[in-house]
């Protein structure tokens, strides 16, 4: 079972915060969750200019205003994913 730590599951809750935000503005948005343990990957599928406009918007919210660094990607279907993992935890150097 994947865990995150309780900094990792409030970064993770603000992402998906901003994922529901997309879908509140009435865009042409949906978005799918597959949760793994206290993982969730979000995919976001934008069915307009506009809607990307508006995730990357977000996107940029969450790592530049937040701070909150996350992977994510796009594939060749044009669904957005936003890992929301061990990403989000701190590393430590050993």
């Amino acid at each position: 079972m994947n865990k995150l730590s309780k900094e990792a599951k409030a970064k993770q809750q603000e992402c998906l915060n901003g994922a529901a935000s997309l879908i509140t503005k009435g865009l042409p948005i949906a978005v799918e969750l597959i949760p793994d343990g206290d993982y969730i990957e979000v995919g976001i599928y934008c069915g307009s200019e506009e809607a990307y406009n508006a995730m990357c918007e977000v996107e940029k919210d969450l790592r530049v205003t937040k701070g909150i660094w996350f992977d994510s990607g796009m594939d060749a279907e044009g669904r957005r994913d936003w890992s929301l993992d061990y990403c989000l935890e701190e590393k430590v150097e050993a």
